[in-house]
């Protein structure tokens, strides 16, 4: 273990604020990293500049500049697929890494060596660097992102069904090893966000671990990619712009729709072993049908369907049936 590299892969896009804190956080580890490779995907800001100063200073840095924009998802792959580590932090640009956590996690693999990807934990803080207080919900963990309980400092294996319909491990929650990085380029989907897709291959192979620590600070801010869920309680205006809003009535089917399509992709064989896959998909692909073409007939005999009740609650799917009549005579 003490011969295997260690690299750390960054994307990153107009992250001026608060790269330095992030960069300075991963340089100071007590474990240090062997390299730290960074891809920015067309910067408008001073990103570019800030990451060649650092350069300059520190060797491990290797930096490179897209000539024009990938977006995220192929932004990291391509990160990915530069760094030559053993081991592989997948790491934001806004974040900030416990001075342990490169330590930590690398010794929890060595300790269990079936691990190909391992999540920790993390601490929520606001633009400010001050901490944002998560009210956790019975039966969750992780900061509500995982639905299920787990002890601190406790580490449990995730299954493949769990990653059917949810991925609860942001990606720079993440460290992975060179063997899952290759099996990833191999079955790269942009369907789905890159982090998940790689929990998808390490579960299906009995390899995705969470230890339930927190190891670094995840940074909430109006410019995140993917945040945490919104706790918070709609106003009135905010309801009433979901009820008009296709987008937001879609999400949910439409995020079903493509992690069954990436699972049928990734791994034909254990989605074809599960009929029921096949027929959850379809019914997804047709309410999204029915919500994009204003059907509040065919929404409405969904209803007779299960797999509706376990997408949408009541209220729900009576909002899919009022939006579909306003979508059919053309007032949303």
């Amino acid at each position: 273990m003490e011969n295997l590299m260690i690299s750390v892969a960054m994307a990153t896009y107009n992250g001026e604020q608060y790269l330095q804190e992030q960069l300075d956080s991963i340089l100071h580890q007590s474990l240090p990293v062997e390299e730290i490779v960074i891809v920015d995907d067309c910067s408008t800001d001073q990103t570019a500049s800030i990451i060649k100063q650092y350069r300059e200073i520190d060797s491990r840095i290797k930096f490179f500049q897209n000539t024009k924009n990938l977006g995220y998802k192929l932004n990291f792959k391509k990160a990915l697929s530069k760094c030559k580590g053993d081991y592989i932090f997948l790491c934001d640009q806004d974040d900030i890494w416990d001075v342990d956590k490169v330590k930590e996690m690398i010794s929890m693999i060595k300790d269990h060596p079936e691990i190909s990807s391992l999540a920790s934990s993390f601490r929520v803080i606001d633009q400010n660097d001050q901490p944002v207080e998560v009210k956790l919900i019975a039966g969750r963990s992780n900061n509500n992102l995982l639905l299920k309980p787990v002890k601190e400092n406790e580490l449990i294996e995730m299954t493949l069904d769990e990653f059917v319909f949810h991925n609860y491990f942001q990606g720079c929650s993440m460290v992975i090893t060179k063997k899952l990085r290759n099996t990833f380029e191999e079955k790269f989907i942009d369907t789905l966000p890159h982090d998940w897709v790689l929990n998808i291959i390490a579960s299906a192979e009995q390899g995705m671990y969470f230890y339930n620590k927190p190891l670094f600070s995840y940074r909430i801010h109006e410019k995140n990619t993917i945040g945490l869920p919104d706790d918070q309680k709609p106003t009135i205006r905010q309801k009433l712009q979901r009820i008009f809003d296709y987008d937001i009535r879609a999400a949910f089917a439409q995020e079903r729709y493509d992690s069954l399509t990436a699972i049928k992709e990734i791994y034909p064989k254990y989605y074809e072993s599960l009929p029921k896959y096949d027929s959850m998909r379809v019914f997804y692909k047709d309410h999204l049908d029915y919500l994009e073409k204003g059907k509040p007939i065919s929404i409405g005999l969904q209803n007779l369907n299960p797999y509706y009740k376990d997408l949408k609650p009541l209220k729900a799917r009576i909002m899919d049936i009022i939006f579909c009549i306003l979508r059919k005579f053309r007032l949303v």
